[in-house]
């Protein structure tokens, strides 16, 4: 399983490395796109940058980690891939 991880702050970064420690591909994407391709050459084979619309192409999962205000232009990146939620009622 491959699992985009959206947004490379604080959450993103523990959340990427978590998953790549438990031998789980992922796919990063930032608005900046070096510190995407740095992150994923420090987390080595398991980890590839790309840009927001690729990582979604590939990913099984997304985790979107990024602040609540910048959704929007998220959502405009993904070229408008609408985004679902599975929460639990």
């Amino acid at each position: 399983m491959t699992t985009a991880v959206i947004g490379l702050g604080n959450i993103g970064k523990v959340v990427a490395r978590e998953l790549v420690d438990g031998r789980e591909r992922v796919v990063l994407a930032s608005r900046k796109e070096a510190d995407a391709q740095a992150l994923a050459e420090e987390l080595g084979e398991w980890a590839v940058a790309a840009t927001v619309e690729d990582a979604l192409a590939q990913a099984d999962v997304v985790v979107l980690a990024i602040p609540f205000e910048a959704r929007g232009s998220a959502r405009r990146e993904g070229r408008g891939r609408p985004f679902q939620s599975h929460e639990r009622r």
